[in-house]
């Protein structure tokens, strides 16, 4: 990332894609904006003159009354600038957020295994709302204070030498110096600090969210973890509160030197008017035009300011929608086979996660025909998920191939596979919307079949909890969005594998779908699930022996390696790892010793 590189033009590109029109509305009022409170201001020293030269009543009502239009018509700008600025800010916000959502879609799983992407996730999320939109305005605070000042320039050069008009904005230089050097720490207070305020949020959805209230109760860890977050935003509220007081140190200093300049110049013109080399009107008008060039400069430094500094942040925003995906379609994809004649199989398939050294998957090699139910089983880091992940294609091997029909995934389009498979993941997802949408999200981009997600829910075993349900399949579930029925998670479980069945597809990935489940329940589903399978091919990820029994085909894997293979029956017979772990999970069961 490069702070000082600038973002200027790719930000204004964002603003106008989001709403040409309302750009183009600005730019025309912000022009009349930096034209129109120089009429009444030059106004007013006619009208101070004509009162002083004893002029006829008419001639100064009709000074006054122009003066009071144009102020009038300079109220009415600014507040159509207000709602411009209002309604451009919200159409840019849902624009750039539908950028992020697209962007968090498009990046592989790779990223959301690692801190240093959610660093980057954070802080484009807290930016990019309205920092392009605070370029623009910034832009726009520019173009008006400058046209603006230009106006006020002339009119002062009107009673005063170049040189004291040049002295008064040199007067000036002093604020915006301060001003970007405070910027400057800003951005550098931020990047340092985005690990600490993603740990203040995370102490926040521990301390107030509802999935660790129970355990934040039994165990006491309510006072640990506030303590915790109290030192956190005390480290934090310290180091904002030292730079917003150096920051008011350095302002207020200038301030007395802008100050000290602006009524150095009027006390000259006001004894130019005492000698009778300037009139009062002259005076009057130079007091104003001094009041309104100390605002107008102060709107100009400002502009300049938070120009610079959003274009520091901005680098933020611009980083996460850079970033690319590491798992690429191929340049010239081949076409999905259509229905399935050999099946899945994965070929001398080794890999390790980015940035390590450990090798996860070692030259695995297996197969899943159609209409074939296989049961990838082992312990706990053997390496199951991650092969999981790879024929997911959540990542590329390092070696060796994953290929369908014998096509290598590599060679086809992500998202044509992904339409072709469905999974069940252990960390599934719970839904706080209706049943019906639970299931349907399973198939979402076809229109809601209610007989074929009924059917699925049957085959899930779903169906029998649903059907007493208050409203059965509108029933809102979860009460995170509203009152909801809260599911046990065998409920919650057999939810998601309804979700799956009734995507439908020919190919599906299933990682430990018993898990949690009593025993009437897990034995109720595998039934299901058996029947399921007749027509499609299956790869059933568990370290449960149960569930393993139903498969045609039973891979073992250990550190990574696929160490045995066959049905249950002769990996009993063999004796080996696979026998050992029945035995084990029997005995459990019937509470012998192991």
């Amino acid at each position: 990332m490069s702070p000082a590189r600038m973002h200027i033009a790719p930000a204004v590109r964002l603003v106008w894609r989001s709403a040409p029109r309302l750009m183009v509305g600005s730019v025309v009022v912000v022009a009349l904006q930096a034209v129109m409170p120089l009429v009444p201001l030059y106004l007013v020293r006619l009208i101070v003159n004509a009162i002083a030269e004893r002029a006829e009543p008419g001639y100064v009502l009709v000074l006054v009354t122009f003066a009071g239009a144009a102020t009038m018509a300079s109220m009415a700008l600014r507040s159509a600038a207000a709602y411009l600025r209002e309604a451009q800010a919200h159409h840019l916000s849902d624009y750039v957020q539908n950028l992020i959502h697209a962007k968090s879609l498009e990046l592989d799983l790779e990223y959301y295994e690692g801190p240093q992407f959610f660093d980057k996730l954070h802080r484009a999320q807290e930016e990019a709302p309205y920092r392009p939109a605070a370029v623009v305005e910034s832009l726009m605070v520019l173009l008006r204070a400058s046209l603006l000042l230009v106006g006020i320039a002339g009119i002062l050069i009107y009673v005063l030498p170049w040189y004291a008009v040049a002295a008064l904005a040199a007067a000036s230089a002093p604020l915006g110096i301060a001003r970007f050097a405070f910027s400057r720490r800003e951005f550098r207070r931020r990047m340092q600090r985005t690990g600490s305020e993603r740990h203040v949020l995370y102490l926040n959805w521990l301390l107030t969210g509802r999935i660790h209230a129970k355990e934040l109760r039994i165990f006491g860890l309510s006072p640990l973890l506030a303590a915790r977050s109290q030192r956190e935003r005390e480290a934090l509220r310290t180091e904002r509160l030292a730079l917003a007081a150096n920051r008011s140190i350095s302002e207020s200093v200038a301030y007395v030197v802008q100050t000290a300049a602006v009524f150095g110049v009027v006390a000259v013109v006001a004894l130019q008017a005492v000698y009778g080399t300037a009139t009062l009107g002259d005076l009057v008008m130079l007091l104003q035009a001094v009041q309104r060039g100390q605002t107008t400069m102060s709107e100009l430094l400002g502009g300049a300011n938070g120009l610079y500094e959003s274009n520091l942040f901005l680098a933020t925003v611009f980083e996460f929608l850079g970033l690319g995906s590491t798992v690429h379609d191929s340049e010239q994809p081949q076409p999905m086979p259509g229905r399935l004649q050999h099946g899945l199989e994965l070929r001398e398939v080794s890999f390790s996660y980015p940035n390590t050294n450990r090798l996860v998957l070692d030259h695995v090699t297996l197969s899943v025909a159609p209409g074939e139910l296989v049961a990838l089983v082992g312990d706990n880091g053997a390496g199951k998920s991650t092969l999981m992940k790879l024929v997911c294609r959540f990542y590329d091997p390092d070696s060796g191939a994953v290929t369908i029909d014998g096509l290598d995934l590599r060679t086809v389009l992500k998202q044509d596979w992904w339409q072709r498979i469905t999974a069940l993941f252990q960390d599934y997802s719970q839904y706080h919307y209706s049943v019906r949408e639970n299931i349907w999200f399973g198939r979402s981009q076809d229109d809601p079949d209610q007989r074929a997600i009924e059917h699925a829910a049957e085959e899930a075993r779903a169906a029998e909890f649903i059907e007493r349900l208050h409203a059965r399949y509108e029933t809102p579930l979860g009460r995170f969005l509203q009152e909801g029925v809260e599911l046990s998670g065998g409920q919650w479980k057999r939810l998601a594998m309804a979700r799956t069945f009734y995507r439908n597809s020919a190919l599906a990935i299933l990682d430990e779908p018993t898990s949690g489940l009593d025993p009437d329940s897990e034995a109720s589903l595998l039934s299901g699930l058996r029947a399921w399978s007749q027509d499609r091919s299956v790869l059933l990820v568990t370290h449960r022996v149960a569930a393993a029994r139903i498969a045609d085909r039973i891979y073992v894997m250990r550190a990574g390696r696929i160490v045995e293979s066959g049905n249950h029956d002769e990996l009993c017979a063999q004796g080996g790892i696979y026998a050992r772990m029945y035995h084990l999970q029997l005995n459990q069961i019937q509470g012998l010793p192991s």
